[in-house]
């Protein structure tokens, strides 16, 4: 086996390549910033791809000294925790290839697992900043130092080259992605469209080649909405199962006695009357908004808004608001953090 880089991070744009993909693969966003997606890593003994804020902000961390080893001090040298999240990266990478190569074997390479390859580049994982901690023999009672470990930067690894290796795919053969890219990246085609006038506010009637695909969206979406209306049908969204059980343990307790239909309405399947919610609106709609930003629920803002407000009500037995369920999800009206429910679960 081996590894194959992908060549095209700083050749865009390329004509004819479709700029719903384009955009996406040469950024991330970053602390609310727009910037590059990979990092690459290389040196003698190793070679992988990083995402690219969470890197240079753990140099910039680094350099001044505040990045400790597994042994409390200081690093001096990063080569052996790069090696480290160089072995997990190729392994991810080799991993998901061996994946992909067993289903074409088993279904042909007709059968391409498009699904199964866009969801591995919506992982969000930030593997410099992960961090284990030290506690010293002195000072238990005290704050512990955070450390870099290279069992978490291996760990992370994975992720990330199964990532790259989702992205060679999608790149080599784009066509087949652009509906589920045009889908779920809409709101963020509304972002990166921003920026670009931004950075061109010198250009007199600026418009880039996304705007195009903006209106397209927006057209389709709304004459899709008018129908939807005039039938009143509701897609039923679905939700990644690695996450179902997690989701239902931390929500039952709201439900007493509707925890089968709870579990139903989770699995995808429809339910006779709506469920009482009894917190307020805005913390159960912040819950899917974080499924939905960490690529757990696959479907576009507006199916998730008519389904929550379809299977659920308010506790003092009122409809949720459309207006105000499509803000939070699109991040207009973002609930606090204080005020967040089931923090504690890890739906990355």
């Amino acid at each position: 086996m081996k590894f194959q880089e992908i060549d095209l991070i700083y050749d865009f744009p390329i004509e004819g390549f479709p700029i719903e993909i384009e955009v996406i693969f040469k950024h991330e966003f970053y602390e609310g910033k727009l910037v590059n997606r990979f990092q690459k890593l290389e040196g003698e003994n190793y070679k992988s791809f990083t995402p690219y804020g969470d890197y240079w902000e753990f140099v910039g961390i680094w350099r001044k000294d505040l990045v400790s080893a597994e042994n409390g001090q200081p690093i001096r040298d990063l080569i052996p925790y790069y090696e480290a999240y160089s072995n997990g990266f190729l392994d991810g990478y080799f991993e998901l290839e061996n994946e992909i190569k067993e289903l074409n074997q088993i279904f042909g390479t007709n059968s391409f697992p498009i699904d199964k390859i866009f969801k591995e580049i919506k992982s969000e994982v930030m593997p410099f900043a992960s961090r284990g901690y030290f506690y010293t023999d002195e000072n238990k009672d005290e704050e512990p130092i955070p450390i870099l470990k290279k069992d978490l930067l291996y760990r992370d690894g994975i992720k990330i080259g199964r990532n790259y290796k989702a992205w060679f795919y999608i790149i080599k053969n784009p066509k087949p992605f652009i509906p589920l890219f045009r889908m779920f990246y809409f709101e963020s085609y509304k972002f990166y469209e921003l920026q670009f006038r931004k950075w061109n506010s010198h250009v007199e009637n600026y418009s880039s080649e996304l705007q195009t695909v903006i209106d397209e969206i927006e057209k389709e979406r709304n004459l899709n909405d008018d129908h939807k209306n005039q039938l009143g049908e509701v897609k039923q969204i679905i939700i990644d199962e690695s996450t179902i059980e997690k989701l239902f343990e931390g929500l039952k307790s709201n439900f007493p006695k509707k925890e089968n239909e709870l579990m139903s309405l989770l699995n995808g399947e429809e339910i006779e009357g709506k469920l009482l919610w009894p917190k307020n609106q805005n913390q159960l709609v912040d819950l899917f908004k974080r499924l939905i930003d960490n690529g757990k629920i696959d479907h576009n803002l507006t199916d998730c808004k008519n389904w929550i407000c379809k299977n659920f009500l308010q506790n003092d037995g009122k409809e949720f608001s459309k207006e105000s369920v499509y803000d939070i999800l699109r991040g207009k009206s973002p609930c606090t953090k204080s005020r967040r429910i089931l923090t504690d679960l890890d739906f990355s």
